[in-house]
């Protein structure tokens, strides 16, 4: 495994730099902020306790993984600078002290659910301890952020067992959530909601909403939900 910790500052990754933990786990953390370069991995965990994710000048790719974890005081990604990734099941929560947002740009299909990382560390006294971070779930942001999600492939949306609401997707007060799937279906398992936010929902094929499944927000807030090139189907319980 690779265990990187910044622990009184920022980690910074040039664009053109590599992590790389084959068929194992990579966790980075920082006191402050992470400047991702190339990071791949079976499992990744990203903490910046008191900073944002940011997605650094000449990157190729953010993140490679199966499964990603995306922790961050605050924004992940910008509205002009996403985060890109390949992976196949992604968590992330911004709780947005100074700046608030989730801005991903994924090359595949995905699901949001729940995901935990664990690394070995090695010490100077030749002995080794387990870190883990915890289990966590859904796309969550505090402070009015937004949440953006582009994927290039199919989108199946969980509330995960981290988090006992069935929401899979959840931004603060008047933060907006655009779901923008390039190529496939989008499949809601649970609920999307903003508190009076703009919720859009985009697929290039079908667009499910499964039993229980809502989309919600409130006052001036409005729902566009749009199966661009097949079916819209609700379950008589979603709304």
């Amino acid at each position: 495994t690779v265990s990187v910790d910044a622990e009184g500052g920022d980690l910074t990754m040039d664009g053109t730099s590599s992590i790389t933990a084959t068929s194992s786990s990579a966790r980075l953390r920082a006191s402050g902020s992470v400047v991702l370069g190339n990071v791949a991995a079976a499992n990744v965990s990203v903490v910046a306790s008191t900073g944002a994710i940011v997605n650094a000048a000449g990157s190729s790719k953010n993140v490679t993984a199966t499964n990603l974890r995306l922790q961050a005081d605050d924004s992940i990604g910008t509205a002009s600078r996403h985060l890109t990734t390949d992976v196949a099941t992604v968590t992330a929560r911004s709780t947005g002290t100074d700046t608030a947002g989730i801005y991903l740009s994924e090359d595949s299909a995905l699901s949001v659910d729940t995901v935990t990382v664990s690394v070995t560390e090695f010490s100077s006294t030749a002995t080794t301890s387990v870190v883990s971070d915890a289990a966590q779930s859904d796309l969550v942001t505090g402070n009015n952020g937004n949440i953006v999600l582009v994927a290039g492939g199919s989108v199946t949306l969980n509330g995960g067992a981290a988090e006992a609401n069935n929401k899979a997707v959840s931004a603060d007060g008047t933060g907006s959530v655009l779901i923008d799937v390039n190529i496939g279906s989008l499949t809601l398992n649970s609920d999307i909601v903003s508190g009076t936010g703009h919720i859009t929902l985009k697929a290039a094929q079908g667009v499910s909403l499964a039993a229980g499944a809502d989309v919600l927000t409130a006052s001036t807030g409005t729902v566009s939900v749009d199966a661009e090139g097949g079916d819209l189907t609700m379950d008589g319980t979603s709304s």
